[in-house]
């Protein structure tokens, strides 16, 4: 019989948070625009715990944190690695020259196996990058936040 694997996350949210030796899963941010866009972050780090903050024109604002499932973290990066995620160029759209300021623009970044890959999404990305990101933000959403202090 082969052993279960020992969960990598943790299942109760400490009152303080530190994040001394931990690396970083997934970071997901959304970037101000010229306008009244959403603008956050998501940080997911190696042992579960998800570190929003929250900028402009979203609620809350400020920083709070959250527990992700193992499990969901195991369906975000089965569905980067279907649409080849790691394979993907860094920036959307590729030539520089037509980036749009007034945009706003998502940044994505996922460490899987060892790799780890950023793309800056402005616009014209793949469709299958757009639902990628999509599902992440919509994953992410869902977590019940709480605010916390931390050792940073």
């Amino acid at each position: 019989i082969q052993p279960k694997p020992l969960a990598r996350f943790i299942t109760n949210l400490p009152q303080t948070i530190d994040f001394n030796g931990l690396d970083t899963l997934l970071f997901l941010k959304r970037s101000p625009c010229f306008g009244f866009c959403s603008a956050y972050d998501y940080t997911l780090f190696t042992n579960g715990i998800v570190r929003y903050m929250g900028y402009a024109h979203v609620d809350p604002i400020g920083e709070h944190y959250a527990l992700l499932q193992e499990s969901v973290w195991d369906t975000i990066i089965q569905e980067a690695h279907k649409i080849t995620f790691f394979k993907l160029a860094n920036r959307y759209p590729e030539i520089e020259e037509n980036f749009i300021p007034d945009l706003p623009s998502t940044f994505i970044m996922l460490k899987d196996a060892g790799e780890r890959k950023m793309i800056r999404d402005n616009h014209s990305p793949p469709k299958e990058l757009k639902q990628l990101e999509v599902y992440i933000d919509a994953k992410l959403r869902s977590l019940t936040l709480e605010s916390k202090s931390s050792n940073r």
